[in-house]
């Protein structure tokens, strides 16, 4: 499946339903004089059905990536520059790479040895 172009994104900034449609903003963090600022990178306009799609899709790879130790809820808060609620979510980088391959799916922990012919 070809995506197209790819972006990154440090978060979501605003999120909200004007004319019918979800519409959300990605942004980054870029470097001010007053310390780091979020600056709006791209938007995203979706029905709310693809929203709910969406937001289904991200939960089910939160509980994975919960039950995997990549997540850990109720942490005290990251050293980030991204406000983190009560209820956060930290992750654990390394264990994410270890558990998550490129194209999303569950990466095997630890490849079987092979067994030798007698």
């Amino acid at each position: 499946m070809d995506t197209g172009k790819e972006i990154y994104a440090d978060g979501i900034g605003q999120i909200h339903f004007a004319g019918g449609m979800v519409r959300y903003d990605f942004v980054n963090l870029e470097p001010e004089q007053d310390g780091p600022a979020f600056e709006s990178r791209a938007r995203i306009i979706m029905p709310p059905q693809g929203f709910l799609n969406m937001f289904n899709s991200m939960q089910e790879l939160i509980n994975k990536l919960l039950e995997a130790g990549v997540l850990q809820k109720n942490m005290p808060q990251a050293q980030s520059a991204m406000p983190v609620v009560e209820d956060a979510i930290v992750i654990d980088d390394e264990k994410a790479l270890d558990i998550i391959d490129p194209k999303g799916k569950a990466a095997p922990k630890k490849k079987a040895a092979k067994k030798s012919k007698k």
